[in-house]
């Protein structure tokens, strides 16, 4: 049980970064994005979208703007994914990746692009 949750919190944790902080995310929040932000107004300026979609939009925003809400869900889901024999794979290499990550970015050698060493 404590292995489950510490590979399904590793796995969520890479999803999250890269979903909130690395390009890969960027292509995925921008249809989002764009879905949240687009609404219908009429001749005269005024929005005409029903107001429980404007609710659920903005909801949809915060989800996925706030890196623990995400965060949370993603980790949900690599609980979930532990349960099946056919994504297990991915949840244990998403586990990998997150160790490794942390691995690169606190070796003292690894030049970060901006001159600054982690």
């Amino acid at each position: 049980m404590i292995v489950t949750t510490l590979i399904a919190g590793l796995a969520g944790a890479r999803l999250t970064r890269a979903f909130t902080y690395e390009t890969i995310g960027e292509r995925l929040q921008a249809p989002i994005a764009e879905w949240t932000d687009n609404f219908e107004v009429d001749d005269q300026g005024n929005v005409i979208t029903p107001g429980w979609l404007l609710e659920t939009r903005s909801w949809v925003r915060e989800l996925v703007d706030c890196p623990y809400c995400i965060g949370f869900w993603l980790t949900l889901a690599c609980v979930i994914g532990l349960r099946f024999k056919v994504t297990r794979p991915l949840v244990i290499g998403l586990a990998a990746a997150a160790l490794q990550s942390a691995a690169v970015d606190h070796y003292p050698r690894f030049d970060h692009g901006d001159g600054e060493q982690g």
